[in-house]
């Protein structure tokens, strides 16, 4: 049985169940619908992983087919598929400190991320922030810069913020690399000749 007929089969039985509350068997129902259910989501989980795997295997091989013909980009019936490299930066756990302190060093703590737990009632919290905010007691569970963010800042903004620091080269916190990709696009130039 497919996916779309399992999952056919589970509304069909909460409909049944639905319009048979009465039953005294619906405790019985209702656990044999949960855990065909929890079975479908498992199966769908991994096929998931399937699919992601098949694809990133098939971006490795046209990367690589693409690249020993010399070739950057192709275009295909309206698409066009471009082989490209990007810059990519990340910054370890062990590093994260180094780099909160260097991005507040720069006037830039608005790119930090920080993450608090709020543990008493509203109002008593209101109250107790205002209290230990002016003392600095205030202390985050989890500070991060998003991996997006990061990457546009070296990519758009750090060549130009450098120049003026003087500080040509990405700080030794930073992990530089290289990673290549295939971008998939509608071609402009493309008409259909139905």
């Amino acid at each position: 049985m497919d996916k779309n007929e399992r999952l056919n089969e589970l509304r069909a039985a909460m409909e049944q169940i639905a319009s048979d509350t009465d039953s005294e068997d619906i405790i019985v129902e209702l656990i044999k619908i949960y855990d065909r259910a929890l079975a479908l989501q498992e199966s769908s989980i991994a096929l998931q992983k399937e699919i992601d795997q098949k694809l990133r295997d098939a971006e490795a091989k046209l990367i690589t087919k693409m690249v020993a013909a010399g070739m950057t980009e192709t275009r295909i019936n309206g698409t066009i598929y471009t082989v490209r490299d990007i810059n990519s930066y990340s910054v370890a756990e062990k590093n994260r400190p180094q780099l909160f302190e260097w991005l507040e060093g720069l006037g830039l703590a608005s790119m930090i991320k920080e993450k608090y737990e709020l543990t008493e009632e509203k109002t008593e919290f209101m109250e107790w922030l205002r209290e230990h905010e002016k003392a600095g007691a205030i202390v985050p569970i989890d500070r991060s810069v998003h991996h997006s963010t990061l990457n546009k800042f070296f990519k758009k903004e750090w060549p130009e913020l450098s120049e003026s620091i003087d500080e040509k080269d990405v700080p030794e916190f930073v992990d530089h690399f290289m990673k290549t990709e295939i971008k998939k696009g509608k071609d402009k130039s493309f008409k259909n000749k139905n």
